[in-house]
Formats: C-alpha cells, structure tokens, sequence
C-alpha cells in the first residue's frame, strides 16, 4: 500500500472474502494501512460462492470509514448484474457511497441516498461501521450444480 503511487479514497468490495498470495501463511491475514479509505462491503445471504462469514471478517478487519450492504436471496452476481428486485438498490447504494466519498455531490443528500438504498425493505439492509453484520449463509441444498454460476468460465 505505501508503495502505491495515488492512495485510493473509497473502495467497493462487492461479493469481497480474504485472498492470499501464493505460500502465505496464515492465508487470512489482513491488516488496515494507515489512514485507509472508506470502503462499501456488500455480500448475498442467496450467494454460494463466497462463503459470507469470510466477507464479514475482510470487514471486521478494515478500519476508518466503513458500510456493509446486506442482500437478502440474491445470488453471486444478481445484484450486480440487473436482476430485479437487488439490482437498483444495490446501484444506487454503491453509486451513493461513491458520491460521498468522492465528493460529487452534497454529502448530506448522498448519505440519505445511501441510507435509503441500503435499507430497501426486504431487500437490503446496511450496517455502519463495528465487526459487521450477521450474514445468514445459504442453504446447502440450494447450492448451483456448475461454477458457472458464479462467473467463472469452464
């Protein structure tokens, strides 16, 4: 990170869980840099292909500034892909935390966008700063017969 020429100022992780490089050990280790960005977790309680407790540790594990969009049913790439009814909340939640964070409207009207968007009824719901929110993880036997539904390529 302090190697980066242009620190960013915001940062979505939509569907996010821990990586490891190559050999690391232990391969969840994650720790904030200084003066991190702000940053929007979202994760489905629909998706099975990233496990949502390891989305809900990336966020315990991040400071400053923080949200965590809740998507009830949706699956992996629903609310990112314009599937009714996850799509526009889940867009206009990410388009408003971006408003605010980066400055391109009032941060007063996107934080009530945010606000809104993030708490659609049945839908969504956001969580603000803290370890996180409970993520109800799918059941097994609703689980996709083939990777393709989780946007990876055969």
């Amino acid at each position: 990170y302090d190697a980066m020429p242009v620190h960013p100022m915001a940062v979505a992780l939509l569907s996010g869980a821990l990586f490891a490089r190559p050999n690391q050990t232990p391969p969840d280790t994650y720790s904030s840099p200084p003066n991190p960005p702000s940053e929007l977790s979202s994760e489905s309680t629909g998706d099975y292909c990233n496990p949502q407790h390891q989305a809900v540790l990336l966020y315990s594990k991040v400071q400053g500034l923080k949200w965590f969009l809740v998507i009830d049913g949706a699956t992996h790439l629903a609310p990112y892909t314009g599937l009714s009814p996850w799509a526009a909340p889940t867009e206009a939640a990410t388009t408003a935390f971006f408003e605010a964070e980066l400055g391109w409207r009032s941060a007063t009207v996107a934080m009530k966008a945010l606000t809104a968007a993030g708490n659609t009824a049945t839908v969504t719901r956001l969580v603000s700063g803290g370890n996180g929110p409970s993520v109800a993880s799918p059941p097994a036997s609703g689980a996709p017969a083939n990777h393709l539904a989780c946007g990876l390529q055969s």
